[in-house]
């Protein structure tokens, strides 16, 4: 009962979609990951260590790079970076998996890309989220925490959902995630015009 005035905050809601929906492509890459490529694209089962470890790579390497950018811009402008990046990088994992161009180079760029990318969503978008409700920060974390697992198990369920070969079923599932997410923040977070009722 306490989460539910959260659960119907314009405030809240823009950010946790964003941030649901991020995870929710990143959640689509573990479960069909080793699929793809081993079962697929035919990578030796014992070098997915290694292309697993450089996406891991990208997403820590942004992440630091994250403190830098926000300085001085503030997270809601570098969360739309992000988000950005996310999309577009979802949109060239489609591309590659649907008409098959570049073969494993351009899908795993691609995933670099997405994973990446979310470098720059994690932590700005809790930032967002929870900066308008200081006195509820613990309920919001909470809240946001159960949307990104529950959306995480739905996302890896849908990949197997879709009867397509290859890494068209991730990558549909990466692309409509990535869509979400970056309506979302267009619609609902990108402006912060919008202020708390509490606020002077």
């Amino acid at each position: 009962a306490g989460m539910l005035p959260l659960a119907r905050n314009r405030l809240f809601v823009g950010p946790a979609l964003v941030f649901m929906f991020s995870f929710g492509a990143f959640f689509s890459y573990l479960a069909a990951a080793p699929f793809a490529f081993i079962q697929y694209f035919g990578i030796p089962a014992e070098r997915f260590g290694i292309y697993f470890g450089v996406n891991a790579f990208g997403f820590i390497m942004v992440s630091q790079l994250n403190r830098r950018l926000v300085h001085g811009r503030g997270p809601r402008k570098v969360l739309g970076w992000g988000v950005g990046i996310l999309a577009l990088a979802a949109a060239a994992l489609l591309g590659s998996a649907l008409t098959g161009l570049g073969g494993f180079a351009t899908v795993f760029a691609a995933l670099f890309f997405v994973v990446a990318s979310l470098g720059l969503i994690a932590s700005n978008v809790s930032a967002v989220a929870m900066a308008p409700f200081g006195d509820r920060a613990g309920g919001a974390a909470s809240l946001l925490g159960f949307s990104q697992a529950l959306t995480g198990v739905l996302a890896s369920a849908a990949v197997g959902w879709i009867y397509a070969e290859g890494a068209i079923p991730m990558a549909s599932v990466v692309a409509v995630c990535a869509a979400v997410s970056f309506v979302s923040y267009r619609a609902l977070v990108r402006s912060d015009r919008t202020r708390p009722a509490s606020a002077p």
